[in-house]
């Protein structure tokens, strides 16, 4: 029953149903609060239903907090903890409270919150009990230290960035960290040792989005990609000596077929390790136009690696496919070529065939009753139905418009207009009224939602390296319209 209730919930969510949606959520909390009630009364309760009271509250409140209901939310949870006791561990609630206190600029109570969080995932797996894959303890750590950063503490805060600098394996973790820990060493008049901490982050990570914003803060621009040189061994190889005749045959006829879905998993089974998935990838963007592994499998690769595989295939990792369709639009409604192309390659991985769980449609991912608007606005004849927007140049034109349109309403500020590309309008204005926006990038750590957050950066960085490879001779700065005050 509870997998039938997400299943509609996401139903009436991909419709727009946004009201159905949410009584939906409601009557199913206060069905599964009456059922865990039962459960605790009996003599022999059963702790899926306790696991399934937590997920449920939490989706409850979350529905209730992007209403903009905070303390409504807040009781929830609250009520919910004191429901559940020490019956399973409530780490997931005690940081959903710290988030929405860190919101109300509520900071020592997020924090203590977090620490009870941590506390408890800590105990759930010293007693060796099931915990929740999902939740994630650095991150965790990170909201600790963005409130000391954010609560004008930056002696405070600086500590807790060097030990995430010092200890994070992941580089763009490591990244983020040490472009705050600048901040707050400039914060403290620690000039030196905020550019020691910024040329760091240059120097161990050419490519993620806090290692291309440290030139910015150092008020320099980047190389041209023409210094870009090798300077490692990637283990290239284009035989794909690790696949049997049998397999390649198996993949060419795939090809051959344009059975993208078969080719994505075969991928996966056909491989062992990132190298040889790497190497399968970019052989499937040279010769299927499929871009997807390439992309996954680039992410994980050291930094040297990552600069030996760019320098030698730019253009499979930064692809620009329908370039006539995407010039034209560009021409017609004054957005850079570049940010068509870095919002292609974030939504759709450049595969037309691409729909989301949100029914979102090819290329530039349009959602069908947008398309259908903005195609009454814009006079475009050729949509007639969803299926049109798996069409390149009907979803390049519609995704095009509706980024003219958000760019006109966010003043061309553009961290604001990917923000609402993926979240939507609503949510980022709530983002924008909470509090005066005095650093962009900060605004950007402080947005709410891990996936917008993430996207803001992703298009920043994609269309910085876009830039740079129209004119690689050139050493262009970070793009001012993501960092720049709105007005």
């Amino acid at each position: 029953k509870f997998s039938a209730f997400k299943k509609l919930r996401q139903k009436y969510r991909t419709a727009g149903r946004k009201d159905d949606s949410f009584r939906l959520i409601k009557s199913h909390h206060a069905e599964i609060t009456k059922l865990v009630n039962k459960q605790i009364k009996s003599k022999k309760p059963q702790t899926i239903y306790f696991d399934q009271f937590i997920e449920s509250t939490q989706i409850y409140a979350k529905a209730i907090w992007n209403d903009n209901k905070q303390q409504e939310a807040l009781k929830i949870l609250r009520a919910s903890m004191k429901t559940i006791g020490d019956r399973k561990p409530t780490y997931n609630i005690s940081f959903l409270i710290g988030k929405i206190q860190e919101e109300q600029l509520l900071f020592d109570s997020a924090i203590q919150n977090y620490n009870e969080a941590i506390t408890s995932y800590k105990a759930a797996k010293e007693k060796k009990i099931s915990v929740d894959k999902a939740f994630d303890q650095a991150k965790v750590e990170w909201s600790k230290a963005w409130i000391q950063y954010k609560n004008s503490d930056p002696a405070k805060a600086a500590a807790s960035l060097k030990e995430i600098a010092d200890n994070s394996t992941d580089p763009s973790e490591k990244s983020r960290a040490l472009f705050f820990l600048a901040k707050s060493y400039k914060k403290m008049n620690k000039a030196d040792e905020a550019k020691k901490a910024l040329e760091e982050n240059i120097a161990h990570d050419f490519f993620s989005f806090y290692a291309l914003a440290s030139y910015h803060e150092l008020e320099k621009p980047l190389p041209s990609i023409e210094s870009v040189k090798s300077i490692s061994g990637f283990a290239f190889d284009e035989k794909l000596s690790f696949l049997r005749k049998g397999d390649k045959d198996l993949l060419a006829a795939l090809i051959e077929n344009e059975e993208m879905e078969m080719i994505d998993r075969a991928a996966l089974i056909l491989t062992k390790g990132n190298i040889e998935y790497v190497n399968l990838g970019i052989h499937l963007a040279e010769n299927a136009q499929f871009f997807m592994p390439l992309f996954v499998g680039f992410t994980r690769l050291n930094n040297a690696d990552k600069i030996d595989l760019f320098a030698k295939h730019s253009r499979l990792l930064f692809p620009e496919l329908h370039a006539e369709k995407v010039n034209e639009m560009s021409k017609k409604t004054n957005i850079a070529s570049s940010l068509i192309y870095s919002i292609i390659k974030q939504e759709s991985g450049f595969n037309p065939e691409s729909r989301s769980h949100a029914d979102a449609f090819g290329l530039m991912q349009v959602i069908p009753r947008l398309a259908k608007s903005l195609a009454k606005k814009y006079k475009i004849e050729a949509f007639k139905k969803p299926e049109d927007l798996f069409n390149p140049l009907i979803n390049i034109e519609l995704g095009t418009y509706e980024l003219k349109d958000q760019v006109e309403r966010q003043n061309g500020q553009l961290s604001f207009v990917a923000s609402a590309y993926n979240a939507g309008p609503n949510a980022l204005s709530r983002w924008v009224s909470r509090e005066p926006i005095l650093d962009m990038f900060e605004f950007i750590e402080n947005i709410p939602y891990d996936e917008t957050r993430s996207y803001v950066k992703i298009i920043a960085r994609n269309m910085l390296f876009y830039q740079r490879l129209s004119a690689p001779d050139k050493q262009l700065s970070f793009p001012i319209e993501f960092i720049k005050i709105a007005q």
